[in-house]
């Protein structure tokens, strides 16, 4: 009896440790090609479709054309062409519109541009915003909180150049930030975590494997882990949480590599290389896949589109056979399918705009909260919001708490697909509040349904000036009232609530010490 036991804990184990298991492994696949071949192009992800702007054709120069990548239907459309032809500008997405900034435009000219086009998605048109303070051209974009970071490296002029400037969409306007430490001439980069990542490129003496980081918050830069391979003319792309690196030129010529950055680890490694190589070329990434299109190849433009993306790969299932037990049997039961985790189709969107950044007497400070989940989403928008408020200042919103010392307010909010949700926050201040600036900072984390694994930081700023002390701070109603659309604050705030459960405790200690 003793031995039918040992050879039936034998045989379970034996099975377990030889069950195969599934690995996600990740495989170039070739799309629809774009119908305009083109390097040093501008492409960025808008509304789950790829945007690709401008360019160079090989031979004419600088185009102005705009076609839209559908991954859905692998197809592509031509949309409202550029109102300026330009190539090896840089380019970024904010609130579903297209920036492109800068880029040359030969052969109209030889020197780089300053213009800021805008795309809309909604409505076929593009725009111009403000002139950049400087020609700017071999520049790479990100952007962060409705702002967009441009670091230039030509400006038509001889030598390199190093100049960072910020574009702000909510009053059109430019300001110079921290230089780079290094010059990063037709680099790549992205945005991890609300910081600018940059790298590789040529320095102005050779082709650099350097990565700089720039922080907002600080507006300082930090270098990292070089790049294992050196290239110039390459694009990037971030992928969870880390920077994918693609193509470009290397010591040996065209490259095909592929080098993954991780920030938590400070660390790269290296994945399947492109299956074409190409310089010059951009990428976008849409649902978790890495988008490679367009560059030059054999010095003749490229209309290649090509994605990188993870597959499920089964490994092999090793049968051990021992020696039998005829009186023994068992039987191992097949393991449920793991329902594959709620992720978003298209990133949403979680934005702070201000509409009064005054407090006075019968003014109060009003920002709204702006959180849209596309309707290409099939699952929820749960948005986790935190605010830092300052001492005396009163903060009120639908589903926020109030404070009237320096400490933190939360509020939690869901937005099914397809719809978007706008809170007015109300801020006061009490008497006891310091006269002049300060900053607001809405802190937080956004996430698909309940899947907090796939989370997204959010940290955003508001600054606000107090020239007076609010008349009724403790009044969640806005004096002046919220803008047509806003929810408005309904609950009393979380000061006022702890008075009244303070008031209350008092009755009932009161009642206790009448009774006893």
């Amino acid at each position: 009896m003793n031995k039918n036991k040992l050879i039936l804990t034998t045989l379970l184990v034996f099975t377990v440790a030889f069950t195969g298991q599934a690995f996600a492994a990740e495989e170039w696949i070739t799309k629809a090609p774009m119908p305009t071949a083109r390097f040093n192009l501008h492409a960025a992800p808008v509304g789950g479709l790829l945007y690709v702007a401008g360019g160079h054709d090989g031979s004419a120069g600088a185009t102005n054309k705009l076609e839209v990548y559908n991954p859905t239907t692998d197809t592509w459309v031509a949309k409202a062409p550029m109102t300026g032809a330009v190539y090896m500008g840089s380019a970024g997405v904010i609130d579903n519109k297209f920036y492109v900034a800068g880029g040359w435009n030969w052969p109209i000219s030889g020197i780089p541009t300053r213009t800021l086009q805008i795309y809309d998605q909604a409505t076929n048109n593009w725009s111009g915003g403000a002139d950049m303070p400087i020609l700017s051209g071999c520049s790479v974009a990100g952007a962060i909180n409705r702002k967009l970071y441009v670091l230039t490296a030509c400006d038509g002029y001889s030598g390199f150049r190093k100049y960072l400037h910020v574009y702000d969409t909510d009053n059109n306007s430019w300001v110079e930030k921290a230089q780079a430490p290094n010059i990063h001439s037709e680099s790549a980069g992205g945005v991890i975590n609300g910081k600018f990542y940059v790298v590789g490129g040529f320095d102005g003496s050779g082709i650099s494997a350097t990565l700089d980081v720039y922080d907002p918050a600080t507006d300082t830069w930090a270098t990292k882990a070089p790049m294992p391979t050196a290239r110039r003319s390459l694009a990037a792309g971030v992928v969870d949480g880390r920077l994918y690196v693609i193509g470009g030129n290397d010591s040996t010529g065209t490259s095909t590599a592929l080098e993954v950055y991780d920030p938590a680890t400070n660390s790269w490694s290296t994945k399947a290389p492109m299956p074409a190589a190409r310089i010059s070329l951009a990428a976008g990434v849409i649902d978790g896949k890495l988008y490679a299109v367009g560059g030059s190849a054999n010095n003749e433009a490229s209309s290649k589109l090509e994605v990188l993306s993870s597959v499920a790969t089964p490994t092999p299932t090793r049968t051990a056979t021992p020696t039998p037990a005829p009186t023994v049997t068992t039987a191992v039961p097949t393991p449920a399918p793991t329902p594959s985790p709620a992720k978003f189709r298209v990133a949403p969107t979680t934005v702070l705009r201000p509409v009064s950044s005054v407090i006075e007497r019968e003014q109060d400070g009003i920002v709204e909260l702006y959180m849209d989940n596309s309707e290409l989403n099939d699952v929820t928008l749960t948005v986790e919001a935190r605010v830092n408020v300052p001492s005396g200042i009163h903060v009120y919103g639908q589903s926020f708490g109030q404070a009237g010392a320096a400490g933190m307010v939360m509020g939690k909010f869901e937005i099914p697909p397809g719809t978007a949700r706008t809170i007015a926050i109300v801020i006061k201040a009490d008497k006891s509040a310091r006269i002049g600036s300060h900053s607001i900072q809405f802190i937080g984390l956004y996430y698909p349904g309940k899947n907090k694994d796939y989370y997204q930081p959010i940290s955003l700023t508001y600054p606000l000036t107090v020239k007076q002390a609010s008349k009724n701070p403790d009044d969640p109603k806005p004096s002046q009232g919220v803008p047509e659309g806003a929810e408005p604050p309904e609950t009393p705030g979380f000061g006022i609530v702890l008075a009244i459960v303070s008031v209350f405790g008092i009755a009932r200690l009161l009642r206790r010490v009448y009774e006893e």
